[in-house]
């Protein structure tokens, strides 16, 4: 009995290229998943083999290894989970029509090529049912311009770099779950804009780690200030954080912007559950865990029920309670 889809499963590297091609080019069976580990061995197989799992209608591939990728892996249109780790990523072929079925997209340290934001721009925008989107430790050469990443159904957002790619928030809808992980400097945008791509976000984790000689903060995912320069709370809208109910925040140094971030979440989110802070270990910080402390509880909360957890310990009954018609 003729099987209906293979599941090919080479994690542990591709030692028999030949067994590769004996199942993919000789074999009508439709592949639905291949996973591999490659190296430069492999190179001059892979086109060959990416074209057979696009005609075989691939479903999930997951590639990772030491080696330049062919342009070839665009080919494979009916995606619906694509996983790229530390392989140099190709320019778009000719052509290229997006990735309509792609609901997964997952970069791990790889190398794009120079400008290649541009490219990683394109096939986001080209994949509309793009539902999770992982960007972690790209290496993206060249000179850094303010892209967007935007989606209607992206629901998941996961960036973790040591540089700003010029990435900014735009249209997302059902944003639920964001988690932000900016360990360098960042350069100056627009922070109600940033707050806005947020908009329909239930869960928010930031982390941010830059160097202490410089006292400018950056929110993780490009806002930069300096620290004595007060954000303007009334930039920002309710509704900027109307669904707004996790917020954990890591790393911070007690900088004025920083503590005005917090006193935006804590006064706009009015379903808000639980703000966490923690404190950057081994730097100095703005002002001693005391003082800030003790700024944070003048700050107003619009949902009675936030606990708030500051440096370890919950704070949240050492708020003064709200005024009648403030909370």
């Amino acid at each position: 009995m003729a099987l209906a889809s293979l599941d090919l499963d080479f994690d542990d590297g591709l030692k028999h290229e030949g067994a590769v091609d004996s199942i993919l080019l000789r074999r009508p069976c439709r592949v639905r998943l291949f996973r591999a580990f490659m190296d430069e061995s492999c190179s001059c197989r892979i086109h060959d083999w990416f074209l057979v799992l696009s005609r075989q209608a691939v479903e999930i591939l997951d590639i990772s290894g030491f080696l330049t990728l062919p342009s070839s892996v665009f080919t494979c249109g009916r995606l619906t989970s694509l996983h790229l780790s530390y392989c140099a990523v190709p320019m778009l072929p000719r052509g290229f029509k997006g990735l309509p079925e792609l609901r997964n997209l997952s970069l791990r340290r790889v190398d794009l090529q120079e400008h290649g934001q541009y490219q990683l721009e394109e096939i986001i925008a080209t994949s509309p049912l793009l539902e999770e989107l992982t960007l972690q430790d790209v290496n993206i050469p060249g000179e850094f311009k303010q892209r967007v990443i935007q989606g209607p159904n992206l629901g998941s957002l996961h960036l973790h770099s040591l540089d700003d790619h010029g990435w900014d928030l735009g249209d997302l809808p059902r944003l639920d779950s964001a988690v932000i992980d900016i360990c360098d400097y960042l350069g100056n945008r627009d922070f109600s804009k940033f707050l806005s791509g947020l908009a329909s976000l239930t869960e928010l984790q930031i982390s941010t780690y830059h160097q202490p000689v410089v006292c400018d903060y950056d929110y993780g995912m490009g806002q930069k200030f300096e620290t004595n320069g007060e954000f303007q709370n009334a930039q920002c809208t309710d509704g900027m954080c109307a669904k707004l109910q996790f917020v954990d925040m890591t790393g911070i140094h007690l900088f004025t912007n920083e503590m005005s971030f917090i006193e935006v979440i804590l006064s706009k989110a009015r379903l808000l559950r639980t703000l966490s802070i923690s404190l950057s270990h081994g730097a100095e910080l703005a002002m001693s865990n005391e003082d800030g402390l003790k700024k944070l509880l003048n700050y107003k909360k619009a949902s009675t029920h936030a606990e708030v957890i500051f440096a370890g310990c919950n704070v949240t009954r050492l708020f003064l309670p709200s005024e009648p018609g403030n909370a």
